[in-house]
């Protein structure tokens, strides 16, 4: 059950990076 909700974390914090790394590359393109 621990690795488990590891691995939800682990999965959560890629989509958090790859979002936040889209949001900077639009306001880079926007500029």
């Amino acid at each position: 059950m621990l690795v488990e909700i590891q691995k939800a974390f682990f999965l959560i914090l890629i989509w958090y990076g790859t979002n936040a790394v889209g949001e900077l590359r639009t306001k880079l393109l926007n500029v």
